[in-house]
């Protein structure tokens, strides 16, 4: 049978621009990166922290788009080498983190103590919390006490997620068309200026080109989460002595306390006990789960 070749690349090339489609409706949790990998492909972005890995995805709405006007972008996060959440992604957020100090040989043993004014060591919250930080620690070489007695160094954990702030913003895209592929015809003249003829271009392939702009406003709402560990020598004096110090911010759509501090944990885990010159900068995924 014969085929038109320009009619097959243009094909081609029109379908492999676009995000390819997926029904996300099959993506379960447990999944293995073989297993995503098969459904999805590769992802075009990943992002490793101490306790979860983030694959980010452009995925097509429907089957029917075939121009990328409508992809939607996507997060796997893995723990444990399993798909434990997944969703679209709302944004990403950028993380700060400052240390002052250092924390002394990892032959000295640590103990964690709530920061927060009023909180005691039986609150629910700061044990659950605790215990992550308390996991990085041990992973980082440093032996943790049994009580705040026997300890040499003492580090208060404090973290808090502030109230609301809501922010407009106004947001312009580019919308683009497909322009088929049209012939070109160049006037031919002799070195008197005289014209003696015409040549014909054969059609090229057609582009996606911007025909225009789409202007949108939305309102966000925004909290900020804040970290802060400071440690200290445990000795029997009048004024603390301070060993090294901790803050880590960020703001993002969550207002979920847990999952906030369980995050902003994780991506400062590997600059726990250390001191660096500036703010080290973290981007994080701001996405709603759909499970």
């Amino acid at each position: 049978m014969f085929r038109k070749p320009g009619l097959f690349l243009l094909l081609f090339i029109v379908t492999s621009c676009a995000a390819p489609w997926r029904d996300v409706s099959k993506v379960e949790p447990g999944m293995t990166y073989e297993q995503v990998i098969d459904f999805a492909g590769e992802p075009i972005k990943k992002t490793k922290t101490a306790s979860f890995e983030d694959w980010m995805y452009h995925l097509a709405s429907s089957p029917l788009d075939t121009d990328g006007s409508d992809t939607s972008s996507y997060i796997f996060r893995f723990r444990n080498g399993k798909l434990n959440s997944f969703g679209p992604l709302r944004g990403r957020y950028p993380i700060s983190i400052q240390n002052y100090g250092n924390l002394s040989e990892s032959n000295k043993s640590i103990y964690i103590l709530p920061g927060n004014v009023g909180v005691e060591e039986s609150d629910l919250k700061f044990r659950t919390l605790s215990k992550q930080l308390r996991r990085y620690l041990q992973k980082r070489g440093y032996q943790m006490a049994e009580n705040a007695t026997q300890a040499d160094e003492l580090i208060f954990f404090s973290y808090a997620v502030s109230d609301p702030r809501r922010e407009f913003k106004i947001e312009t895209q580019p919308v683009f068309k497909w322009v088929a592929p049209q012939a070109k015809t160049y006037h031919v003249s002799n070195s008197l200026g005289q014209n003696v003829g015409t040549i014909s271009e054969a059609p090229r392939i057609g582009s996606y080109q911007q025909v225009g702009q789409r202007t949108t406003s939305h309102t966000t709402v925004k909290y900020k989460t804040t970290v802060a560990l400071q440690t200290y020598k445990n000795k029997r004096t009048n004024k603390p002595i301070p060993i090294w110090e901790s803050r880590i911010v960020a703001e993002n759509e969550s207002s979920d306390l847990r999952n906030n501090v369980f995050e902003l944990l994780s991506y400062s885990a590997d600059s726990i006990g250390i001191d660096n010159s500036r703010a080290l900068r973290r981007v994080g995924f701001d996405f709603n789960p759909y499970f």
